[in-house]
């Protein structure tokens, strides 16, 4: 899928997110802000990731960053832009 509806659930659920740095994934998540991003196939760095997420306790923080985020991803936000858009093209 180009957006993975799943992790964006997580995101509008608040959760902090560990996931592929694959495309898609970077679009919707911010190293760092909301979560990070490992390459697919590295075990260790996932769990290592989890880990720092649980004992720095940074999960919440992350997770607030991406329920906020998320919002620019909301059908009524993207309705309103595309009806912004073809508005303007009308002129």
């Amino acid at each position: 899928e180009g957006l993975s509806l799943s992790l964006m659930e997580a995101m509008a659920a608040g959760l902090p997110i560990v996931c592929s740095k694959i495309r898609g994934n970077t679009d919707l998540v911010d190293e760092g802000k909301g979560g990070y991003l490992v390459q697919p196939n590295g075990i260790n760095d996932i769990s290592k990731k989890i880990i720092s997420i649980l004992t720095c306790g940074n999960g919440i923080e992350l997770g607030h960053y991406n329920t906020k985020k998320i919002n620019k991803f909301d059908k009524k936000f993207i309705l309103s832009l595309m009806i912004r858009v073809y508005m303007d093209e009308q002129k």
